[in-house]
């Protein structure tokens, strides 16, 4: 209930601006990658993916989350 009373205080101090917006639906994501000079550690939450970029002849795009 704590996210409803932000909610509410956003739209009291500017309500045309919130009503621009809904938030209803809106959530967060996120992925974040380390690499050594051996291995590569990926995390990721929500709908984000991790694709890395190699260099052969051309650009080739590997994805590295499901």
């Amino acid at each position: 209930m704590q996210e409803r009373a932000i909610f509410d205080k956003l739209k009291e101090k500017g309500a045309s601006e919130y009503s621009k917006f809904d938030l209803t639906l809106s959530g967060c994501s996120g992925t974040i990658m380390i690499q050594t000079p051996t291995k590569i550690f990926i995390g990721w939450v929500g709908d984000c993916h991790a694709v890395l970029c190699k260099k052969e002849r051309k650009l080739i795009a590997v994805k590295l989350t499901q």
